[in-house]
């Protein structure tokens, strides 16, 4: 039934609109962010990830390449649950969410020196995956009208377009070959200068909803899991099966850690050697892990299990030792979340954040689940603190605090070491994204306004109305991306008086 209603949601595609050009950087008057002073106005140029600092013209200044930005409002899809109430028709209504989305459409270049846009290039449908060569001068982009497109990062012209018949439902590059798989149940490995096939495989693939591990790649090969319960691995160059292993059901491909591919199986979790896809541990976990949160520490992997046996654990992936285990209340959905990309779908992405230390070390672990959030030494499992959170909806880590937004609409900030509350603020609508810049705490709400609260008091500082789209991106030293209907903006800090 679900590859039936997969197949059907594909049909269903928008027709491919592709063009490019140099247009002027237009917006309206900007929106006035308490705290902050303009770094480079936009224009309708909303990121869907952080751009990347290319020198795309080599004229020696880094340009800003976004693989993916909206212009105007979103178009909106139903939560998987509750699309499943209205039966078939609501089942496809929400498939559509990351199968035919159409928000995020475009991507482009913004020059480094002039702030305009050197190029713009438009798909049929959202681009959802990416790889970017600077070295090439290439960006590759998979968008939701079937479309694998290689562009010139000087120009935004086409080199080539394979038409790929379906959704793609993996994109990577290993070994100097582009591999992805369809929803067509066809994985192709292609030459990266022209686009031409180098092998082609027809396998039965998953089509599972975002975060189900489908494909997965090192610099030794790619992995895939298929419908026939097996994972495979591919050489990424010829194509050649290097190992298969068979599953008991449904293999969710979670992570890739020193040698070994950990893979969901129904309720168990296993161990792969990437050699040679020999069993090396298989751990009885006693619940689902497919889709819940899984953190590479190095010498310890952390993961939620939100179904049966609900717990936060820590294991050995040498040797599958599971080192510690904590109870833990099945994480809640957001059940007023909107639905705009397939990520959103999610929903346990905030569920599990990891505090560091100086070193890089994994110091604290905070987990939210349906009463509270509690913080977990990642050493050893022992609980630090837990405060009476109900239902965290958005967690955002900065600094020696924990800020947290529960269905109630309340944000709370606590203090990382002890869980001491700070302050609370009713923010009397539905948090969708936090960020923390400077002094200043911003949080976009699901009513299209910006809040912006003093860091250390809660105290607020302004309340702006965004309109459509509305989106906080955060960029690395103290910059952030606030796009809104008048247009987008690159903030920093201002100095206080």
């Amino acid at each position: 039934m679900r590859r039936f209603l997969t197949a059907l949601g594909l049909a269903c595609f928008i027709s491919p609109a592709l063009w490019g050009g140099a247009p002027a950087i237009s917006s309206g008057a900007p929106v006035p962010v308490p705290a902050t002073k303009i770094v480079t106005s936009l224009g309708e140029v909303c990121p869907k990830d952080p751009p990347l600092a290319i020198d795309c013209n080599d004229d020696g200044v880094d340009d800003l390449l976004i693989p993916a930005y909206q212009v105007g409002p979103f178009s909106r899809y139903l939560p998987p649950e509750a699309g499943a109430a209205f039966g078939l028709v609501g089942s496809l209504m929400s498939l559509k969410a990351f199968t035919d989305n159409a928000n995020f459409t475009r991507a482009g270049v913004i020059d480094g020196k002039t702030h305009t846009l050197l190029w713009t290039f438009q798909t049929g449908g959202m681009i959802d995956s990416f790889l970017p060569s600077a070295e090439h001068k290439r960006l590759y982009i998979a968008s939701q009208d079937d479309r694998l497109t290689a562009l010139d990062l000087t120009k935004g012209s086409v080199v080539w377009q394979r038409d790929l018949k379906a959704n793609v439902l993996g994109l990577a590059m290993s070994q100097g070959a582009i591999v992805v798989a369809s929803a067509h149940d066809i994985v192709l490995g292609i030459n990266p200068a022209d686009g031409a096939s180098l092998w082609e495989k027809h396998v039965k693939l998953m089509v599972m909803s975002p975060g189900f591990g489908v494909m997965i790649a090192d610099d030794k090969g790619v992995y895939l899991s298929t419908l026939d319960n097996a994972v495979h691995a591919f050489e990424p160059v010829s194509g050649k099966e290097r190992w298969v292993y068979k599953t008991e059901g449904n293999p969710s491909l979670r992570l890739l850690t020193g040698g070994v591919l950990l893979v969901a199986d129904r309720k168990n979790l296993l161990a792969l050697s990437t050699d040679s896809g020999s069993l090396r541990w298989k751990l009885v976990a006693g619940g689902h892990l497919h889709i819940d949160p899984f953190v590479d520490l190095g010498d310890l992997v952390v993961f939620i299990q939100s179904s049966g046996d609900s717990k936060l654990a820590a294991l050995d992936p040498g040797s599958g030792h599971l080192r510690w285990s904590v109870s833990f209340s099945r994480a809640v959905q957001d059940k007023v979340r909107k639905i705009v990309t397939p990520e959103d779908t999610e929903l346990r992405k905030t569920a599990l954040v990891v505090k560091r230390d100086a070193a890089g070390r994994a110091d604290l672990l905070f987990a939210a689940s349906s009463d509270m959030i509690e913080a977990v030494h990642a050493s050893d499992g022992k609980v630090a603190w837990s405060a009476p959170i109900e239902e965290a909806q958005v967690m955002l880590l900065s600094g020696d605090r924990l800020v947290a937004a529960d269905s109630s609409k309340v944000i709370h900030s606590l203090n990382a070491a002890d869980g001491a509350e700070r302050w609370t603020y009713d923010a009397r609508k539905d948090v969708a994204q936090m960020a923390h810049i400077g002094d200043t705490l911003y949080a976009t709400l699901y009513s299209k306004d910006l809040l912006a609260l003093r860091f250390a008091d809660g105290t607020l500082e302004g309340k702006i109305p965004l309109g459509e789209p509305y989106r906080l991106v955060p960029e690395k030293g103290d910059r952030l991306i606030v796009c809104s209907e008048s247009g987008t903006q690159e903030v920093e800090p201002a100095t206080r008086p």
